[in-house]
């Protein structure tokens, strides 16, 4: 008999009700794989949550539907949801739209269709319940799916069907099939669920509860609900099934004789001497992973089986002496297992939404204007669609597709001080720009020289990775992200040069940064060297201490803390072990930058969240600087374009991408009602949650407590804030840690720091009165763990609260996808002014040209800068116009949504390889179907001005006879022309078969005359002509 086998049930059992004794959690998927028709019953929607996750990590198909589809189905219910009355399942499968690949489908009799079923068109799917549709493209996100599907049918046929990510809109998986069931049912008749379902099932009551006392309970909780039905009704009700209940008190019918597996906390030997004493061990490793890190530390374990599936947790099979282990034991830490709902990576510094209609824009050769849309001019002989900017005294400018990445949004400005707009025909933007040049030619040589003198210090160089550090990092519990990995190894990179580190490290809330930062402090440790890792508040100190003891409890590293939760004798013990170098990591507050602190041996400083960090603070700071690595955290990203401004200047590291299975908070803005706030505590306490209130007023939050106990009686409150003592603010967040509390009635204190996996709703009261950054610091208290989190906003009115305040709650709410990091600073920037980000200095200069304009500038002459430092030539920056006579746009007909066309203008105006215009041209494909011929040229124009730039020409003029092609002066010196360059261009063309000849004047340029053939093929002829013209190493 396998292990698996050994939970196989007999044919027949001899009790109606069996009693079942596990002694062990992890052993319900191999219940559930080895018996048929298997109902789990569970008590509320966290434990339905953890059951179904369990299941599906391990391989198993878990149906919520009454009806068994195959024998190996599981089905998992609450037990409210066993009773609870639905419509009956053979109606709603009547009213599913069912679609499948090859079969004759008419596009309009579907749509009538969703819309009859409670489906709504919008232009774009985002949410359930939506549908769109783009010439023979279909959009649908069914209700109740992981996923949205697109559907593609050709002359009444369907021939693609796939699933596809909200956030890029690009197709996923293909499938055969699939089913949109209805939203909207109408009157039909019910019954209880456990009426529908297959009378041969096995109901399965998961609680560690008797039946009496489970019925007991569900009877409770429909009269809550003003349902009622009798204990006696619900046995009658389960009278049909075979039922079995796992207890910790009956005696058992059924005893699996299991033992809890041993926790090896990460010690491999101690594993591998436990594995000798077992006849087989089995190994389940969540994922590939694991696997490979295990199969490499156990190769030599002749008795271990691997298995790539995630389990609860392991343990000892006493009748046949096997034991299963999982990741938990191994490693030990235990882990949640993920839910394998495949949600959308978080697209890496996404760009802000697209342009409205009233805008405030900048265009870089023009100035500041109005947004007024996109327009169709003619221009000769052809049509193209422009992007029409107006100006003070109605004058114009429309800027054609290939030039719109010279034009940004406006940002920069507060709402109540709006930029005065250019005027066309005067030197006004001219001298505006040559102001901030030349403030940016200042600001440039302090940067460059401040990284100069850094590049010459002469700091620590730690030596590489040895097993230690490797038998640390293969203790973390999860998979790390490929942005983790790449920016653990630019940390060690730098710890191991001679010159000091200075790195910036950005991640949203949750992303990992902890554990980067942990990494780093242990390389410093085992090259001999202390560490101090500096934080704002006295909870986020406590909680590095705490996950940075744990973590490293097994190696002989000393972590302390230096905080006011610590006694003066606790401080004073400690600051003679850190001067005597007997302390390895120090965490504290601003504690640790007093005069009276000295370090034996400081090799690595860490600070966490360093704008919050007062003046006097950071000049304490800057006397680290150049004598030891110092690694900076921030939850605020950095803008795009300020990141490629301080490459070469800041060193810079980026994680841009969530946690594996990670969920976007659901944020909403409330009215304030009592009634909804009880609904939501309850909602997260009955699936076995935790909850953070937040109240900002010290003087009133006792009674904000009581208020909530009244309306919550069953639920059990705490409450903390800044003005408790040190041992009084710990005690309440570990109690709440711990679970000893439902909700946390709270200050801000909580902004920053608490990691509490089970708290996943947020109510934030009088939310108008705090700022955007903290609120979105609050919403990064919950969601971290695999289950959907709740943040609500809750304001007395909408009406009595200031604009200001209104629009920094919509921000919140409407930003709420994973990674909105960015946005969220860029939108704080718009309604506060640049001064948070750049200071009041730089503000001013940034209000003059725009965010993005500025920065750009900043990034060009810092470029510049250090070319003449490198004595080296600064790259030359070309700008390709082309004029075409084919009619080249994206036809309203196809992408009948502005917003979108200009989005994807924007794409293939920012392109600079041919790869990227291919991959444009693809995603267009896919979400919205064959392109048009418009839309081909398109793509062709945009590819020769690809291959244009590459070549150093700066104007390309093309129609159906000849292209004639000018080079951007300084792209090649005339001697180098002279030399043979354009010799050597000829015998390359003649090479090819292209005979083309060279423009006399002022400006190097080339003509060559086209022949016969469609656009297309004139189009490919012209890219291979200009090809020849590139540089053998592109600058």
């Amino acid at each position: 008999m396998s292990h698996q086998e050994h939970f196989k049930l007999p044919e027949k059992l001899a009790s109606k009700v069996a009693i079942l004794k596990s002694s062990t959690e992890g052993w319900l998927p191999f219940f559930c794989s080895q018996n048929n028709r298997i109902v789990v019953a569970v008590e509320n929607y966290g434990n339905f949550e953890e059951t179904q996750a369990e299941l599906e990590s391990f391989g198993l198909k878990v149906q919520n539907s009454p009806k068994f589809h195959s024998e190996t189905e599981v089905k998992v219910f609450t037990w409210q949801e066993l009773f609870e009355e639905i419509p009956l399942f053979e109606d709603l499968e009547e009213l599913n739209l069912n679609i499948k690949i090859n079969e004759t489908q008419d596009q309009e009799v579907l749509l009538d269709y969703l819309v009859e079923i409670g489906y709504t068109r919008t232009s774009m799917v985002e949410i359930e319940g939506e549908f769109s549709v783009r010439g023979n493209i279909l959009d649908v996100f069914p209700k109740d799916s992981e996923l949205p599907i697109r559907i593609e049918i050709d002359f009444d046929e369907v021939i693609r069907i796939s699933t596809f990510d909200v956030t890029n809109q690009t197709s996923l998986e293909t499938q055969n099939e699939i089913s949109v069931p209805a939203i909207f049912v109408g009157e039909l008749e019910k019954k209880p669920r456990i009426e529908q379902l297959d009378k041969n099932a096995k109901i399965l009551f998961k609680s560690g509860l008797s039946l009496p006392e489970i019925l007991e309970s569900v009877s409770e909780k429909f009269a809550k609900k003003d349902v009622r039905i009798p204990v006696a009704k619900l046995k009658e009700l389960l009278k049909p099934f075979q039922l079995i209940v796992e207890s910790l008190t009956e005696k058992p019918e059924i005893d699996f004789r299991l033992k809890p597996a041993k926790s090896f906390k990460g010690n491999f030997e101690t594993a591998r001497k436990e594995f000798l004493n077992f006849s087989k061990v089995h190994l389940y490793c969540e994922n590939r992973y694991y696997k490979e890190r295990f199969l490499e530390q156990f190769h030599d374990c002749n008795n271990v089986v691997y298995y790539e599936k995630g389990l609860k947790q392991g343990f000892e099979i006493l009748a046949s002496n096997e034991l299963v282990v999982t990741n938990f034991e191994i490693l030990g830490k235990r882990v949640r297992i993920a839910s394998h709902k495949k949600i959308s990576p978080a697209v890496a510094l996404k760009k802000l939404e697209a342009m409205e209609f009233g805008e405030i824009v900048v265009h870089s050769d023009y100035g500041i204007g109005i947004y007024e849309g996109l327009v169709k001019l003619k221009m000769g002989d052809t049509e193209k669609e422009c992007l029409k900017i107006a100006y003070e005294g109605s004058d114009y400018v429309y800027v054609t597709i290939e030039k719109f990445n010279k034009i940004q949004k406006y940002t920069g400005h507060s709402p109540d001080s709006v930029p005065k707009i250019s005027k066309l025909h005067t030197r006004e933007w001219v001298r505006t720009k040559a102001k901030v040049q030349k403030k940016l030619e200042e600001i440039a040589e302090e940067l460059i020289r401040v990284e100069a003198e850094r590049k010459i210090s002469k700091g620590f160089a730690f030596p590489p990775d040895n097993d230690l550090q490797n038998q640390m990092e293969a203790t973390f519990e999860y998979e790390e992200t490929e942005d983790q990995l790449t920016v653990i190894s630019e940390i060690k990179k730098d710890m191991e040069s001679i010159i000091p580190m200075e790195r910036l490290l950005c991640g949203d809330v949750g992303y990992g940064k902890t554990e980067v930062a942990l990494r780093a402090a242990f390389k410093a440790v085992c090259g001999g060297k202390q560490v101090a890792i500096l934080v704002p508040t006295t909870v986020l100190a406590n909680q590095h201490y705490l996950t940075f003891k744990k973590r490293l409890e097994t190696f002989p590293v000393e972590v302390r803390l230096m905080a006011r939760t610590r006694t003066k004798q606790e401080q004073k013990e400690t600051l003679g072990l850190m001067k005597n170098g007997k302390v390895d990591i120090v965490i504290g507050t601003h504690r640790l930058l007093s005069k009276d602190i000295e370090f034996g041996n400081l090799g690595l400083l860490i600070i966490d969240e360093e704008h919050r960090f007062g003046v006097k603070h950071k000049e304490r700071l800057k006397s680290y600087q150049n004598k030891v690595d110092i690694l900076m955290m921030t939850a605020t990203p950095i803008p795009r374009t300020m990141h490629q401004t301080l490459v070469g200047i800041k060193d810079i590291s980026n994680i841009n991408t969530p946690p594996k299975d990670r969920l976007p908070v659901h944020t909403e803005i409330k009215i304030y009602n009592p009634q909804s706030i009880a609904e939501a505590i309850r909602f997260e306490l009955e699936r076995g949650g935790q909850v953070f209130f937040l109240h900002n007023r010290v003087k009133s939050i006792y009674s904000i407590s009581e208020q909530l106990k009244e309306l919550v009686p069953e639920g059990k409150f705490i409450v903390g804030h800044g003005q408790m003592s040190g041992t009084q603010l710990e005690k309440v967040m570990f109690d709440f840690l711990d679970h000893k509390y439902d909700v946390l009635i709270a200050t801000t204190i909580i902004e920053s720091g608490l990691d509490i996996a089970n708290a996943n709703t947020l109510i934030v009261h009088n939310a108008q009165n705090l700022g955007l950054a903290e609120l979105y610091q609050l919403r990064g208290r919950v969601g971290r763990s695999t289950r959907q989190a709740f943040a609500y906003l809750v304001v007395p009115s909408l009406i009595g609260i200031q604009e200001k305040s209104r629009r920094r709650l919509r921000v919140i709410e409407e930003f709420q996808h994973l990674g909105a990091g960015l946005e969220v600073a860029m939108k704080d920037m718009e309604l506060r002014g640049a001064g948070n980000i750049l200071g009041v200095q730089q503000s001013g200069f940034v209000k003059d040209v725009g965010f993005e304009l500025y920065l750009q500038m900043l990034e060009e002459e810092l470029l510049r800068r250090k070319a003449i430092a490198e004595d080296r030539e600064p790259e030359i920056k070309i700008e390709t116009t082309v004029n075409c006579t084919a009619i080249s746009y994206l036809p309203e007909s196809y992408v009948d949504v502005p917003q979108l066309r200009f989005e994807f203008y924007r794409k293939l105006s920012d392109a600079k390889e041919e790869l990227e215009v291919h991959e444009i041209a693809e995603e267009l494909r896919d979400r919205f179907g064959q392109l048009p011929s418009q839309a081909e040229s398109l793509m062709s124009v945009i590819l020769v001005k690809v291959c244009a730039q590459k070549a150093g020409f700066d104007k390309v003029n093309l129609n159906d006879k000849q292209v004639t092609a000018y080079l951007k002066e300084g792209f090649w010196t005339k001697e180098e022309l002279n030399e043979g360059i354009a010799l050597d261009f000829v015998q390359k063309a003649k090479a090819k078969g292209i005979h083309f000849k060279y423009l006399s004047g002022d400006k190097f340029g080339v003509l060559l005359h086209l022949t016969k053939g469609t656009w297309k093929e004139k189009f490919e002829k012209v890219q291979e002509f200009l090809k020849i013209f590139w540089k053998e190493k592109t600058n």
